[in-house]
């Protein structure tokens, strides 16, 4: 994400890294943690 990327300003750069953070929290799918985001396994293993 910010590998070869200029931002414009601080807040385009902080509005940037708020989203990766909510993606990397809550989107991605992670094999450790089979195939769920971290807060979906989390979720899951809090509820069992």
């Amino acid at each position: 994400m910010f590998h070869h990327t200029r931002y414009l300003s601080v807040e385009a750069f902080t509005t940037a890294l708020d989203d990766y953070i909510t993606w990397f929290n809550t989107g991605r799918g992670h094999t450790h943690c089979e195939g769920l985001s971290p807060v979906q396994y989390r979720t899951q293993t809090l509820a069992a």
